[in-house]
């Protein structure tokens, strides 16, 4: 199994190439009226702006925590740390370009074209953030696992915490400091205008408004993607410390009837494995959701989800030896309860919802607002029922 992991770096340049695709198709919409374009191209450049600032004060972060690495831990952790700042810089600096291109396109297409092209504008331009953070998570922890040479000496495992390390310290000053900026544009700013000088709010005769949008894609667009690129990279370099490092006991259970040197193997790169088929089943997933462009945008997702959900979980299944194959459909199924049982509460075309408004505003209303209060918080606490429980129930099946 670790030696499919020496594709890894080479399907995360796939991935960046995907992206690049949907960063291409955004960028040849049309962009609409004069106004919309002027609109559009200052909260474009406010974010880019803003983006390189911040970039510039965290490069001497950055450098600062490379010296000190280099010279008291190992030059390994301390380039694998520059990398990670370096990939997660990347994937919010390629997220923010995409999205401040798409949002004024996708207006324009739901105003000329309708919903469905509307949708696939809107979700290209999310997917490039997606597809990007996939990649290039999967290109730095391939990379640098095949560099470091982890699979022949377990101990330079460790060396690769260091972009886990790099991708966390961009992620902190990204999210915090797009809060910031988009709460004091939008509070101190856009509603003094509102309610001082009588301006509309949302009205970009106002340069508060401008500003509050551009705070919403530093902080929803490029700190979220660098928080989200934190936790992935994460959680697969956490994992694979906890195979390099587990008991002969726990290997004995994670990967039965092999010897403890290839069980390690097997477990360290079961998470890497992991990923690489994440990232195929999302690029056609992506891609699938095309083919459902004019059916309601909830519907599109949803199915694509449910298509890329069960594409993972088959070849998943795969690495049994290292995961009992009966205990993940059960714990799949389990996912799917969860899943169905979220939308039937929460989507307005299935019968939770209306099943519940239709009660409401018949014969219930008779009842007062404290019966309405207590069947809310029932309904409330169906639409988020813990199978957990029955968690061995699955398994058995």
């Amino acid at each position: 199994m670790e030696s499919w992991t020496t594709a890894a770096p080479f399907l995360g340049l796939a991935g960046l190439a995907c992206s690049l695709f949907l960063y291409m198709y955004v960028k040849k919409g049309p962009v609409g009226t004069q106004e919309m374009a002027a609109i559009s191209e200052a909260i474009h450049e406010g974010a880019m702006a803003f983006l390189k600032r911040e970039y510039t004060i965290l490069l001497v972060f950055v450098i600062a925590v490379f010296a000190l690495l280099f010279a008291f831990i190992g030059a390994q952790t301390a380039y694998a740390f520059l990398a990670g700042a370096a990939c997660s810089i990347a994937a919010g600096f390629t997220g923010m370009k995409a999205a401040t291109h798409a949002n004024v396109r996708t207006a324009q297409a739901a105003n000329q074209q309708g919903q469905g092209p509307a949708l696939m504008m809107a979700f290209s331009g999310g997917a490039v953030m997606g597809l990007s953070v996939a990649s290039l998570g999967l290109l730095g922890v391939g990379a640098l696992a095949n560099l470091f040479g982890i699979w022949e000496n377990i101990g330079a495992s460790a060396s690769i915490n260091g972009f886990a390390m790099g991708a966390s310290s961009i992620a902190l000053f990204a999210r915090v400091g797009g809060g910031i900026f988009t709460k004091t544009a939008d509070v101190g700013a856009d509603l003094v205008g509102k309610v001082e000088a009588g301006i509309p709010e949302d009205d970009p005769r106002n340069p508060a408004v401008i500003a509050d949008n551009v705070g919403d894609n530093v902080g929803d667009v490029a700190g979220m993607g660098a928080d989200i690129f934190e936790s992935y990279v994460g959680s697969v370099i956490a994992t694979t410390a906890i195979a390099a490092t587990a008991s002969l006991a726990a290997l004995q259970v994670l990967a039965p009837g092999l010897d403890e040197a290839a069980g390690r193997l097997a477990t360290m790169s079961f998470p890497l494995i992991v990923i690489m088929i994440g990232l195929l089943a999302s690029i056609v997933g992506v891609f699938s959701v095309r083919v459902m462009q004019n059916a309601d945008p909830g519907a599109a997702l949803r199915y694509s989800t449910f298509y890329l959900r069960s594409a993972s979980d088959r070849r998943c299944l795969l690495g049994e030896r290292t995961a009992r194959s009966v205990q993940q459909r059960g714990l799949g199924a389990e996912c799917g309860l969860y899943r169905w049982n979220r939308h039937w509460f929460t989507d307005g075309i299935l019968h939770g919802r209306q099943a519940y408004s239709r009660y409401r505003e018949g014969f219930g209303n008779g009842f007062g607002h404290k019966y309405h209060l207590g069947s809310g918080r029932r309904y409330g606490k169906h639409c988020t029922a813990h199978f957990g429980d029955r968690r061995s129930d699955w398994a058995g099946f």
